[in-house]
């Protein structure tokens, strides 16, 4: 679900047709009260996330660009493979790089013509965020192994496991000149962001 006012926004209905996953995009502009179907697409999209004025899908194995537009949307990402499983969360940085993360461990860089995936760790990862046009920041679950903060410092190429002790990170974002964690266990904690 994304709402980008209080107004208008676009949320993904799962349903199964055939053994299959079909996500009906539906669309309000009147804060939900009513929603209309825009778009069906033949994937599991699981998150819908606005990235300097493009709606992006995320799913199980899949990036979709322009996700809401029935007539021109496509995929940025496919993984026929099925290893990468959901992923969870993406951004573009201010560098123009893009990245997603997944359940099943990997980092996803999806804006160059052949998009890389690249596994930095066993457990789940659930969110990331860019903190400058170098340095990235992905958490996620300690649910199969020691680590669940990655840093990467030069935008992207390489991701190192903090060795601080975490409960699950559910998500990270940026407010207020500060960076937010917040996970299992009542875990919230912010620091200042070195970009101000």
């Amino acid at each position: 679900m994304y709402f980008q006012d209080l107004d208008n926004g676009y949320i993904s209905a799962l349903e199964r047709e055939n053994k299959r996953f079909v996500s009906k995009i539906f669309k309000t502009s009147d804060g939900g009260d009513t929603w209309v179907l825009i778009h069906q697409i033949p994937e599991m999209i699981l998150n819908l996330e606005l990235v300097d004025g493009t709606l992006y899908g995320t799913g199980n194995n899949v990036i979709i660009k322009d996700v809401q537009n029935k007539e021109n949307w496509e995929y940025c990402f496919q993984d026929t493979s099925k290893k990468v499983g959901q992923i969870r969360d993406l951004e573009i940085n201010n560098a123009n790089k893009g990245y997603a993360v997944s359940f099943n461990g990997y980092v996803i860089g999806f804006t160059e013509n052949t998009p890389e995936t690249t596994r930095i760790t066993k457990n789940r990862i659930r969110s990331l965020i860019s903190v400058d046009d170098d340095q990235w920041i992905a958490v996620g679950d300690k649910n199969k192994e020691d680590g669940n903060l990655f840093i990467s410092i030069d935008n992207g190429e390489t991701w190192t496991a903090t060795e601080q002790d975490f409960p699950d990170i559910h998500r990270i974002g940026k407010s207020n000149k500060k960076l937010w964690i917040v996970g299992k266990e009542g875990l919230v904690m912010s620091q200042k962001n070195r970009e101000e």
